[in-house]
């Protein structure tokens, strides 16, 4: 025990952004791993419309769940991250978002016969009860946010992901398809919003008006915003689905979860980062805003671009032993990668102008580049399929991020850390350059022939980085040896 507490002693001596994006990042970690492993059984297992089914799901899910929201949990979070009267806005925040999911609710069951396609798959009914349970759970996690508890927020994200994949996993594996997955999908939101209540220190109380107007003068633009966002995200998967087969859906989907991989150290650091650039602009503590954004891109980018390049050399092979035949797009996948690479650099962007309540700024940004999504798919999918999606994704995105990074540019001083982010090119180059070379020489016939240079370009990678950048160097040892 003595040794427990010494260690968790030192973990809490870390200043509080970098543990908590530390944490956050060790459990995106695992989870990137794990969700590997069981997307890789998935895609062995069930059929690409089977998936497509899923993703489909997911998709009408994400949409009417902002519906569900209208804004209120960005507004909770950033009203109770600024510390005034924190349990009348969870209170208010609890009843207004309450009343709206009913709403919501109704509507769905007047309109059922219109969801065609969830009712042949059978999942409507999942949809409905997964947003009663998401309800408490938001009403949990959302406020816990707020009050900056981002090891728990985060360790619970993790539970809530892990235990979705076991029960999926089973369920899966016991035959019951497309409602195995949503069931579990429900599930790890049911567990995690358990796991957090222990750690909720909010209480109902009384509110007035105030904090109403509060919220709602907020969660307007946030909903907006964040409404725009998800039919940004979600665009692609209910187009190819309507132009397409669910099959297409699937594969899709399955590359645009792969390529995910790059991005999960920046939405560690995201996760962090919010209650602390809320504060700090509340306060007008402009300096700490500006020098955390320099360091957030670098260390968002130190996996981000050496993934990159390595699935660039080997992506064929990678989609071809990894997933199967079926889902080896390498143009889908090439046009994806550098589409979630600059979608590093817009959601930090987007993040900043949130928490410093600027949401007016970032929905016209959002709005725009929504609207040109929905237009260029429409335009391309049709034609080209899924690889229109893709080249959707790569257009708008750019567009979003340079509005982004124009509108910010405008209110604080954007810096990168130019010598570091030259060395992570440096290191990337070097261990691309070994790759290239190994692929040359030896041809991949398998599994086994692909892991060796994954594993050997990773370790090149890190090292020659450490050797060229005595500042990331230090910073990761002084973590780890605190």
């Amino acid at each position: 025990m003595s040794i427990l507490k010494s260690l968790m002693h030192r973990i809490m001596s870390v200043e509080a952004v970098r543990r908590q994006s530390l944490i956050s990042l060790v459990w995106s970690i695992a989870f990137t791993g794990i969700g590997f492993l069981s997307t890789v059984y998935f895609t062995r297992i069930l059929d690409a419309g089977v998936l497509g089914g899923y993703y489909l799901f997911l998709a009408y899910f994400g949409v009417v769940s902002i519906i569900c929201d209208s804004g209120f949990t960005g507004a909770v979070q950033k009203r109770i991250s600024e510390g005034e009267t924190p349990n009348e806005f969870f209170t208010a925040f609890f009843v207004m978002r309450s009343g709206f999911v009913a709403v919501v609710l109704l509507v769905l069951l007047l309109l059922q016969g219109y969801f065609v396609d969830l009712s042949k798959t059978g999942v409507f009914r999942w949809l409905i009860l997964g947003l009663i349970f998401s309800m408490f759970q938001v009403s949990i996690h959302a406020p816990l946010g707020g009050r900056g508890k981002m090891g728990v927020y985060t360790t619970a994200q993790f539970v809530n992901n892990i235990s979705k994949i076991f029960i999926q996993v089973i369920a899966v594996f016991l035959g019951y398809g497309v409602a195995g997955l949503v069931g579990g999908f429900i599930a790890g939101m049911i567990i995690s919003a358990l796991i957090e209540l222990k750690y909720f220190d909010l209480k109902f109380v009384r509110f007035n008006k105030n904090h109403i107007q509060s919220l709602s003068s907020f969660s307007f633009w946030s909903f907006l915003s964040s409404a725009s966002k998800q039919v940004f995200t979600y665009a692609d998967t209910m187009i190819i689905g309507y132009y397409l087969l669910n099959a297409d859906v699937g594969i899709y989907n399955i590359i645009l979860q792969f390529v995910g991989i790059i991005s999960f150290a920046s939405s560690s650091i995201r996760l962090a980062l919010w209650p602390r650039i809320s504060y700090w602009g509340k306060h007008g503590n402009i300096f700490s805003i500006e020098n955390s954004i320099s360091k957030a891109f670098t260390f968002s980018l130190i996996l981000a671009i050496p993934i990159v390049s390595g699935a660039i050399i080997l992506g064929d092979h990678l989609l071809y032993f990894i997933y199967g035949e079926v889902y080896n797009h390498y143009v889908v996948l090439i046009v994806l990668l550098f589409a979630e690479l600059i979608n590093i650099f817009n959601n930090m962007f987007i993040m900043y102008l949130n928490a410093l309540d600027y949401v007016q700024k970032s929905f016209k940004i959002t709005i725009l580049g929504t609207s040109a999504n929905i237009i260029v798919n429409l335009l391309l999918v049709p034609f080209i399929g899924i690889e229109g999606a893709a080249v959707s994704t790569l257009i708008t995105m750019s567009l979003s991020t340079l509005l982004s990074l124009k509108v910010l540019s405008s209110i604080i001083n954007i810096n990168f850390e130019k010598d570091s982010i030259i060395n992570i090119l440096k290191a990337s180059s070097f261990m691309s350059v070994l790759v290239i070379i190994y692929r040359l020489i030896v041809p991949i016939v398998s599994i086994w022939h692909l892991a060796i240079p994954v594993i050997f370009g990773g370790f090149l990678y890190v090292f020659s980085l450490f050797l060229l950048d005595e500042n990331i160097s230090h910073e990761f040892k002084k973590i780890i040896q605190r």
